[in-house]
């Protein structure tokens, strides 16, 4: 894939949206990154900051519902719940989700 070269003058005639869509594009990209160091997505750390946020408040189903709002790539919620379970950071108990001394 060849990419377009834009010269300074032409970058800086872009609107602001073009610009507020750029920075979004790559800390969104940087973060999604670092997060893959550690073999997680942004749906897992929206888990556990929601979970850790609000402990004993979270069925899946309505955790799901409140973070389908955020995705942007088709995410199936519950992978990340049972990926969580899987990893002992989170558990569930009585179709609650907490966290984990590890989590």
């Amino acid at each position: 894939m060849t990419m377009k070269e834009y010269s300074q003058e032409e970058l800086a005639s872009q609107p602001i949206g073009y610009w507020s869509g750029e920075a979004c594009r790559r800390v969104v990209g940087r973060i999604r990154a670092e997060l893959a160091v550690e073999d997680l997505t942004q749906p897992h750390w929206w888990t556990l900051n929601h979970v850790a946020g609000t402990p004993g408040a979270w069925s899946r189903a309505k955790l799901a519902e409140r973070l389908v709002t955020f995705d942007d790539l088709g995410i199936d919620f519950d992978g990340v719940f049972d990926d969580l379970v899987t990893r002992g950071w989170m558990k569930e108990d009585a179709g609650t989700l907490t966290l984990t001394e590890a989590g």
